[in-house]
């Protein structure tokens, strides 16, 4: 599927995204989130043919190091947690990061996701715990807390231009 196929979709659930968003902390009118939203499409639509390729979002995930990961988290416990069958990682915004002296480090922030099938935004808040063994936990939520929207559409396009640059096209193709 190219990405002009569902590009209005994708543009009008952000749009519904960010006004919702915008709702909780007003001083935003709705044509300034629109332009917003329109100027990011503007950047995505000079390359035509990049993609994202869509992913499974899990609940929880584990990284034990190439050896260990699959003996400790198999597929049949992981496949338990799905969170959104086929959908597109649009991007990643950490609000904060935490540790302690033992070198385990706590970060949580949002991923902003499109769900294919529901055809709509998602909202996973997501806490990484690391020191030898990296664990998120993702859990949809409402709201990103002190939510400004310029600053959120400046970082979502440069996140989505990144990936649409990496990837050379924007196909968004069948689920993996």
């Amino acid at each position: 599927m190219i990405f002009a196929a569902i590009k209005n979709e994708i543009k009008d659930a952000l749009l519904c995204f960010c006004l919702e968003q915008c709702s909780v902390n007003g001083g935003v009118t709705v044509d300034e989130v629109e332009n917003l939203v329109n100027k990011a499409f503007e950047v995505f639509g000079k390359n035509p043919c990049a993609h994202i390729d869509p992913i499974s979002m899990y609940r929880y995930h584990l990284y034990a190091g190439e050896q260990y990961t699959y003996e400790i988290f198999p597929d049949e416990v992981r496949d338990n947690g799905i969170l959104c069958e086929r959908c597109l990682h649009l991007g990643t915004f950490l609000a904060n990061e935490y540790s302690d002296n033992t070198d385990k480090i706590i970060t949580r922030g949002y991923d902003v996701v499109y769900d294919l099938d529901r055809e709509e935004m998602i909202l996973l808040y997501r806490v990484i715990f690391s020191d030898n063994i990296v664990t998120i936990y993702r859990v949809e939520t409402e709201w990103i807390e002190d939510f400004d929207v310029t600053e959120f559409m400046l970082d979502l396009t440069a996140q989505i231009t990144t990936k649409l640059n990496q990837n050379g096209n924007i196909i968004l193709g069948e689920a993996i």
